[in-house]
């Protein structure tokens, strides 16, 4: 974040951030840099060693070793196995729960994220909004 990313974040008055990363995710990006206020805490969600293979494979600048790990269907293959773990794996889903249970208990701002915001972020997003939605469409009836 920057300094004012920091400035905006602090006026949000989170209690707790919740990161997805794992821990070669943290070691390759650094830590959070939060302002002063909220609990930093960590929960990361298996990609199956994806990161590591795209750092690695990626940072070659070897288009032919790019082509033979990622072409030919083989990068849509891999995320299609890390979102199946996200259900799949009881670590995954524990790390998903817990942090639905937080949001639930409603004990403060609670911000998630991963390294993008479209993976794991993502889906623990949709399985927030899309709960909401039903829950809404319950009340309204």
């Amino acid at each position: 974040m920057t300094p004012a990313d920091t400035t905006t974040v602090s006026g949000l008055g989170l209690a707790r951030v919740v990161d997805f990363r794992i821990p070669l995710e943290v070691r390759y990006d650094g830590p959070d840099r939060l302002p002063a206020g909220p609990t930093p805490v960590s929960r990361p969600v298996s990609d199956l060693g994806l990161f590591a293979t795209l750092a690695g494979v990626i940072g070659s600048g070897d288009p032919a070793r790019q082509e033979e790990v990622l072409g030919g269907g083989r990068a849509e293959a891999d995320i299609r196995d890390v979102y199946r773990t996200f259900v799949t794996s009881p670590e995954n889903r524990a790390q998903f729960g817990a942090t639905l249970r937080e949001l639930a208990e409603g004990s403060g701002p609670l911000l998630f994220h991963c390294t993008s915001g479209k993976d794991r972020t993502g889906w623990l997003g949709y399985v927030l909004l899309h709960t909401l939605a039903k829950l809404r469409s319950r009340l309204v009836r």
